[in-house]
């Protein structure tokens, strides 16, 4: 049976090992969590009553249903979750400017490189997550936190037109 369990803040306390839980986030995403010590029946029908949980709620024929099992969860389905703790938590760093601190390096090769600073910054910025090899852009509200578990493809467009593009890889 689907019954509802939690609204928002939804913390990762919510979700029980032996159990099954579909996650309907209200922005299109549907989740199926699967519990470590679910049994064999529920882990085989979670996909049917999710199907039929979006059909009784007139999702669109299109929606994807995203099947998550415990302790592999994406940081796409994290980030629903108040302080969610374990595999790929986020780990916040303070970025310092290459340029207030050179490296022994920069001092043997002659300094800065400013031709390398195409601009101010005040370029476009776009930021993708990869998931499933595929890339899925990051709302810029979350510009700035990459979860370890997860990499990305971080677009830049300078002033003048001309793309850098670089990638974050987690671990």
């Amino acid at each position: 049976q689907i019954q509802q369990i939690g609204q928002k803040p939804l913390r990762q306390s919510q979700l029980d090992t032996n159990d099954c839980f579909i996650l309907e986030t209200g922005d299109a995403n549907v989740f199926i969590w699967i519990g470590k010590k679910c049994n064999k029946k529920e882990k085989d029908e979670a996909m049917g009553k999710a199907q039929g949980f979006l059909k009784s709620k007139n999702y669109p024929n299109w929606t994807h249903i995203e099947r998550v099992v415990e302790d592999a969860e994406p940081s796409s389905f994290r980030q629903y979750f108040q302080g969610w703790q374990g595999v790929g938590e986020l780990h916040p760093r303070t970025i310092r400017s290459a340029a207030a601190r050179p490296t022994p390096l920069a001092h043997k090769s002659g300094g800065e490189l400013p031709e390398f600073m195409p601009d101010n910054g005040s370029g476009k910025l776009e930021i993708y997550r990869v998931e499933n090899f595929e890339l899925v852009s990051v709302p810029s509200e979350n510009y700035g936190k990459f979860f370890g578990g997860d990499s990305y493809v971080i677009k830049y467009q300078t002033t003048n037109g001309k793309w850098i593009i670089y990638y974050w890889q987690g671990n």
